[in-house]
């Protein structure tokens, strides 16, 4: 399966979208693989309180963090997220 490299763009989302982005400060926009890698990985819109919504790709072990400014903001905890 063909994967697409991740945007470089904001997605545009939907109204269900930005719902889930404002109650859980992050939402997932699809899988896509980065040139040289073996697979795909899962993209999330999620915003960073320094630099507003970026397109961020998991990173460690299940935590989100901003491309520009490299602090993590999100972990995953079953259902639940921590701001840092």
């Amino acid at each position: 399966m063909d994967y697409k490299e991740p945007p470089t763009e904001m997605p545009k989302l939907t109204r269900f979208q930005r719902l889930e982005l404002w109650a859980r400060g992050y939402v997932y926009i699809g899988q896509f693989q980065e040139r040289g890698w073996a697979g795909p990985l899962p993209y999330y819109v999620a915003k960073c309180s320094k630099c507003g919504l970026q397109i961020m790709r998991i990173r460690g072990r299940g935590w989100l963090a901003c491309p520009v400014c490299m602090h993590p903001h999100v972990y995953f905890v079953g259902l639940k997220y921590y701001n840092v």
